[in-house]
């Protein structure tokens, strides 16, 4: 099993741990229907959604939305930051990370502006916890040192060995082995010390992963009975599947198979019950190698399946730009924020001087004086609000750009899968009528799978998206020429987006020749007569 999924959340005690303490989900659910105060509620929401986050995916993002909208409304900034941490967990530990990198940083926007300190180190945590599973360690090990530097400053120790465990992470996937057993000890001499018995566990596990996987030690087994020893006082699931994926792992490195089918049987088991996508995914290639070294294929493939669908990386590269972008406008956002700040400073330093300057010229009676530095501060205002406009133009053209790209790259992708898929399904057709009844099958049921992969309307799928990035398009362009068809508006999206003949002819299954004719008819009904004057220039101004 892949050793980055079983690192479970560096800072899980942050939101898990505090509500192991807390009425159970029933009794807060029914404490809604006592008289509160408004803040008493928004309070509430937000331990129900935590209380959700690990069982019931809708119903956390639910309440931490109910929670977010009233602590906004109340100007509840406290509220709003937990709601928005809740929120930010729940679409994490589903691994929608998109969605709660967006959260997380609205969440350290806030915090930053109240110098929530503890909250901005819990954030940062999070946020290195998802550039990590992209496998970006550089961005990881980046916000680990801040939310580091927090905790110290803090002298919160629970915080401090949980980012130990995070940084020992990145050293062990870097290959450096003794540094990352050395933050491993580190940090489990910070969780023995607050006695945090779920990070003692998971150090224990990463410990007997270390000198198993890395060092190929068999005293490995001697890290994972003592994990073991404390799970009889662990309540959450996820950290008895953390353990037992890799025990089980263990076992299957050392060849002892029943060991490690049992071990591994019961990690699957228990992570189907608590949907824990990640873990399925995971134990399923590893009950995958299992079989196969049994030899018994069937099985082998049916997990190898499982493994495949909760992994599948299409659109990795388009995350990954996301995510880069997301980080980009935060750090603007803040060089913005420093900047307004110095400017205000000095402003209110300039407007000091000039009231001792007023003040000289009106006992001076010199009103000429007086216009010229009323005139220079007007100055000083237009310059700072066109510097403003700047920058906010320049921002949104940065994201409408990307957002283009990103329109093209799912496209593209959509449309080479399923030129892969049909390439793959034609050449395992003609390969039926020569193999055994057995093997024709199989082969059937591998082909019906890769029907089941393909898109059917890659064109109604790159109209949606279009729409919601370009949502008046359509709209102004139909005001300014009436006669144009559905099909004409659709090829002047194609346009836009800078696409070429043989692309428009691939994506919309036509011959280049007949989308030429169709730009030529276009063009008329356009009013475009010089064909000196780009199609994609001419629709770019819609």
């Amino acid at each position: 099993m892949d050793k980055i999924i079983f690192l479970l959340l560096c800072n899980v005690c942050i939101v898990i741990k505090t509500s192991v303490a807390k009425p159970d989900v029933d009794s807060l659910m029914q404490a809604l229907n006592n008289p509160l105060g408004n803040r008493e509620k928004t309070d509430l929401l937000i331990s129900i959604a935590n209380q959700f986050a690990r069982s019931n995916f809708d119903k956390a993002v639910y309440y931490g939305n109910e929670a977010l909208a009233l602590a906004t409304k109340l100007k509840y900034s406290k509220g709003e930051s937990e709601a928005l941490y809740a929120l930010g967990y729940v679409h994490y530990y589903r691994s929608n990370y998109n969605v709660s990198m967006e959260i997380l940083f609205r969440k350290l926007r806030l915090d930053d502006s109240l110098g929530n300190k503890n909250g901005m180190a819990s954030t940062y945590n999070l946020i290195g916890n998802i550039y990590y599973y992209n496998k970006d360690y550089s961005k990881a090990r980046e916000y680990y040192n801040k939310s580091l530097d927090l905790f110290k400053s803090l002298n919160n120790e629970e915080g401090q060995g949980n980012i130990y465990s995070c940084l020992a992470n990145i050293n062990e996937a870097n290959k450096e082995f003794q540094e990352a057993e050395h933050f491993y000890l580190t940090g489990l001499s910070f969780h023995k010390k607050v006695n945090d018995i779920t990070d003692i566990v998971m150090s224990y596990t990463n410990l007997g992963n270390l000198y198993f996987r890395d060092y190929g030690d068999t005293a490995a087994l001697q890290y994972f009975k003592k994990a073991l020893s404390y799970l009889p006082k662990i309540t959450n699931a996820s950290i008895h599947v953390f353990v037992y994926g890799n025990l089980g792992d263990y076992y299957l490195w050392h060849h002892e198979l029943d060991s490690a089918l049992f071990i591994l049987n019961k990690g699957f088991t228990l992570a189907k019950v608590n949907s824990l996508p990640i873990y399925i995914g995971e134990i399923s290639n590893s009950l995958s190698k299992l079989y196969a070294e049994k030899r018994n294929f069937e099985k082998a493939y049916q997990f190898q399946k499982i493994y495949e669908h909760y992994n599948d990386s299409i659109f990795n590269s388009t995350n990954s730009s996301k995510m880069a972008l997301i980080d980009y406008e935060y750090n603007l956002q803040k060089k913005e924020n420093l900047s307004t700040i110095d400017l205000l400073k000095q402003q209110r330093k300039a407007k000091t001087r000039l009231w001792i300057f007023i003040t000289l010229f009106i006992l001076a009676a010199s009103i000429t004086g007086f216009i010229l530095l009323y005139n220079g501060s007007r100055l000083k205002q237009e310059k700072l609000l066109q510097a403003n406009l700047n920058i906010e133009r320049f921002r949104l053209e940065e994201l409408l750009g990307f957002r283009d790209k990103e329109i093209m790259i799912i496209t593209t992708n959509l449309f080479e899968r399923n030129e892969l898929i049909r390439m793959v399904i034609m050449k395992l057709n003609s390969l039926i009528p020569n193999l055994k009844r057995i093997e024709q099958s199989m082969t059937n049921e591998i082909i019906r799978d890769l029907k089941g992969k393909y898109h059917e309307n890659v064109i109604a799928e790159f109209e949606y998206r279009f729409q919601n990035v370009h949502d008046k398009f359509y709209e102004y362009l139909s005001e300014d020429f009436p006669a144009l068809t559905s099909n004409d508006l659709r090829l002047c999206a194609f346009l836009k987006m800078n696409l070429n003949t043989k692309d428009i002819a691939s994506i919309t299954h036509q011959t280049t020749n007949t989308v030429e004719v169709a730009r030529t008819r276009l063009r008329k009904k356009l009013n475009i007569d010089h064909l000196d004057t780009d199609l994609a220039l001419f629709l770019s101004k819609y």
